[in-house]
């Protein structure tokens, strides 16, 4: 199976598990989908390899700050090209970026793979 098939079902995978849903995720605007994450959070913590909240809610036009609370570089990035990347954050750093279309929203870090989380925007 081709690596970005497999993507798709693991994000799928996850954002079912992390958030709740049974409904597939929308990226990139448009329907809703994925909702059931227990946090509102727009402030995301990065620190010991982990993205927290893991999922989160928040409403449409958002600025959703993460900031890396650990020693380690790590990255805030879109599933989806184009969407976000933060680049590289070193410890302190903060990342902020607004939602402005409704929609689940995958995201991972580009340094270690098992980094991932989920951005839920309601309309």
């Amino acid at each position: 199976m081709p690596l970005h098939v497999r993507l798709l079902v693991f994000v799928f995978v996850l954002t079912a598990t992390a958030c709740g849903s049974s409904s597939t995720p929308t990226y990139g605007g448009g329907g809703g989908g994925g909702g059931g994450c227990t946090s509102t959070s727009n402030s995301i913590t990065i620190a010991d390899f982990s993205f927290s909240p893991s999922c989160t809610t928040v409403p449409l036009n958002t600025v959703v700050t993460w900031t890396n609370n650990g020693p380690t570089a790590h990255t805030t990035t879109s599933d989806v090209a184009g969407q976000w990347d933060s680049g590289q954050m070193a410890a302190t750093n903060t990342y902020p970026h607004t939602f402005n279309s409704a929609g689940a929203f995958a995201y991972h870090c580009t340094n270690h793979s098992s980094m991932m989380a989920t951005i839920v925007v309601t309309p």
